[in-house]
Formats: C-alpha cells, sequence, structure tokens
C-alpha cells in the first residue's frame, strides 16, 4: 500500500489529487487485521513509533522515526 499524507485541503475526490502536496509518502505492506474494523480507525502505538490505519480486515502499520 502506498500511505500518504496531502497539505492539500479541500479535495474532493481523487481528481483533485496532486502528488506535489504530500507532506510524506511511506510504501507499507498490507496485513490482515486481527478484528474486523468498520469503520476507519487510525491509532498510534502506546511509545508512538508507529502509525496503524485499519478498515475492514486489512491494517497498515507506518513506522515514525523523528530525525
Amino acid at each position: 500500500m502506498d500511505d500518504d499524507f496531502s497539505k492539500q485541503l479541500g479535495q474532493l475526490g481523487p481528481g483533485a489529487y496532486d502528488q506535489k502536496q504530500d507532506v510524506f509518502r511511506a510504501d507499507v505492506p498490507v496485513k490482515k487485521a486481527d478484528k474486523p474494523y468498520e469503520a476507519f480507525t487510525i491509532w498510534f502505538n502506546n511509545d508512538a513509533t508507529a502509525m496503524n490505519v485499519a478498515w475492514g480486515d486489512a491494517m497498515v502499520n507506518v513506522p515514525i522515526q523523528i530525525k
């Protein structure tokens, strides 16, 4: 999965997406979640070393490293 966060506000749908506005981009593997997530869910590990994103039976773990 290609995970990205954009600084562009107000975009409606994929047609308005501008990759140059990305704050960061990460290529991370998609894993099967331990439980199904009905709502799109984002949470951080207790030690703030990763951001987790889950929806349905899919989960992505994005490592965080501050330099």
